[in-house]
């Protein structure tokens, strides 16, 4: 209980004490003046004495019901931040591969995760035997996998270790999503929120889900109005760039072909090393790494970053070329000693779009999509502050 809410309580306690001495007739009348009259008014002053009463209890019930609601607002966002001061101190950074490795964030009373390796195997080959009838769009799809092994985003589980009994593991279904790109027509995504039946969790039921802590767009956007040149760019690949705990991967595994060039070669298992996009808690879990890495490097561009950020997105400004060139420079060296790197880069300046050309950072899309992760499509001609003339 709070002090305050005992505070409170104890005053209650003091007025409905001190009414009550004011109920008791202590000071009776000498019996040769008592009547009826004089004893209907005493009744009546404690009848009307205790109706008080019984309104001013009343009242205090309604104001303690109010300060319970008002402790328990109080407490649930003690709650909220508590979990994200938990899930910041839950990703350390490795020094040796220069990435930050952060824990799943299971909930305390989660109900047993089940493996979920039939439907995950039955599922994966129903998406074999479609994109096996493309045999193009098959070999893209293996290549993708491929080239996240290659990166160490994922890797094969260690023969070893496949039968393994202690520890959570699961299997996670994927198919394609069809993407509007012209050099990566299709993506994978990975259904954490797969239920092998009806009565069983999905690996995001067992995770808790705490909102990341999210600029506010209108902010940003006037901000980003603000400067004589407009800087737009974003994080490669954000998510995949935060290793994941040792003792989690196993929860991410999945299954794939052995031969892509054979669709009836036997399914193998894999098994992610990063924080992948499907989990209900993956935008909590980069958001408080990019939050962690900005606040240990203390600096002006790391305040600009942190207030210009929307999830891997960043839109700043400036008065001069120079500025945008320092920020340029300051940015990717910041993000690159937490393994991000900014990409993307596109600007009204032509210093500026010049240098990431030649770091071959510049946004090769000819037209430039402010916050497209928020669906705000608005071109860069349109969006871009217009310089004075």
């Amino acid at each position: 209980m709070s002090s305050k809410l005992k505070t409170v309580r104890a005053a209650h306690r003091r007025a409905v004490i001190k009414l009550l001495k004011k109920a008791d007739p202590t000071e009776e009348p000498q019996q040769d003046v008592i009547n009826l009259r004089s004893m209907m008014e005493l009744l009546q002053t404690k009848q009307n004495t205790l109706s008080d009463l019984n309104e001013k209890i009343l009242e205090s019930i309604e104001e303690e019901e109010d300060l319970d609601e008002e402790i328990e607002e109080i407490e649930e966002v003690d709650r909220y931040e508590l979990e994200i001061q938990i899930g910041i101190t839950k990703i350390e950074k490795l020094i040796k591969e220069n990435k930050y490795v952060a824990k799943l964030p299971w909930k305390p009373d989660h109900p047993e995760l089940p493996t979920n390796e039939y439907i995950a195997r039955r599922r994966t080959q129903n998406v074999i035997d479609r994109l096996a009838k493309d045999p193009d769009m098959l070999n893209l799809y293996d290549k993708i996998i491929k080239e996240q092994e290659m990166k160490d985003f994922i890797e094969k589980v260690p023969i070893t270790e496949i039968d393994r009994e202690h520890g959570r593991i699961h299997y996670i279904p994927h198919h394609p999503v069809k993407k509007d790109s012209n050099t990566t027509p299709i993506r994978i995504v990975y259904d954490c929120s797969c239920h092998g039946n009806p009565d069983l969790p999905s690996l995001n039921d067992c995770l808790s889900s705490a909102p990341p802590i999210l600029n506010k767009l209108t902010s940003i956007l006037t901000r980003f109005r603000l400067g004589k040149y407009g800087i737009t760019t974003d994080i490669e690949k954000a998510f995949l760039q935060v290793r994941l705990d040792n003792d989690d991967r196993d929860a991410t595994r999945f299954f794939w072909l052995s031969d892509s060039t054979d669709p009836t070669s036997e399914l193998i298992m894999y098994r992610f090393k990063v924080v992948l996009f499907g989990a209900t808690c993956s935008p909590f879990i980069l958001n408080a790494t990019l939050l962690k890495h900005l606040s240990m490097n203390p600096s002006k561009v790391a305040s600009i970053l942190q207030e210009d950020l929307y999830v891997d997105n960043v839109l700043s400004s400036m008065n001069s070329e120079e500025a945008t060139i320092k920020y340029f420079n300051e940015s990717r060296e910041l993000l690159k000693q937490g393994g991000f790197n900014l990409r993307s880069w596109m600007s009204n300046s032509d210093k500026l779009r010049d240098l990431a050309l030649s770091e071959k950072v510049l946004d090769s899309d000819k037209e430039t999509k402010i916050l497209e992760c928020a669906g705000m499509q608005n071109q860069i001609h349109s969006a871009l502050p217009k310089q004075n003339n």
